[in-house]
């Protein structure tokens, strides 16, 4: 079973969190702090209410006091940069030095399954011709925010725009 992540004030997470409910593949479970929780064809859904998903350190404790545990986390956001692109990203998350400035711990990395961000990575390239997407472009991404999670392996999956 997977924990995928989504939060309310980030536009993508949103926004496909909202396509998942419309097409009616969520069932709400359950309120923990600050999320609600969906059931999600066998996986788990975790929505964030008011939190941007970089900083959803305490993730990890709401999943500690389930009695379902996700084996992995996919958290759905939205890619920011200087100069916007359409693009695809995967990585871990986490801070390899300095501060933390986009959430998560300094100097800590989570808990990585490369071969999830390879198969996401793959599986976005693979997919961008049926949706018209040839535009984007797909990267695994260095590590660099949070949130940090060390019991559970962590991807990011990132879209950014123009």
């Amino acid at each position: 079973m997977y924990g995928i992540v989504f939060s309310k004030v980030d536009t993508v997470s949103r926004g496909v969190f909202e396509l998942f409910s419309r097409d009616g593949n969520l069932r709400y479970r359950m309120s923990l702090g600050d999320y609600e929780i969906y059931d999600l064809k066998g996986n788990l859904a975790f929505y964030a209410l008011n939190k941007d998903i970089v900083y959803l350190d305490d993730l990890e404790e709401v999943v500690s006091k389930m009695q379902e545990r996700p084996k992995e986390l996919i958290f759905v956001s939205r890619h920011e940069m200087r100069n916007p692109r359409p693009m695809f990203t995967s990585h871990v998350t986490g801070n390899w030095g300095g501060a933390a400035e986009l959430g998560g711990r300094p100097n800590m990395v989570s808990l990585a399954n490369p071969h999830t961000i390879t198969a996401f990575y793959r599986e976005l390239c693979r997919v961008r011709p049926d949706y018209g997407l040839e535009s984007f472009e797909c990267y695994v991404e260095a590590t660099h925010h949070g949130p940090t999670i060390e019991s559970i392996p962590v991807t990011f999956v990132e879209q950014g725009g123009e």
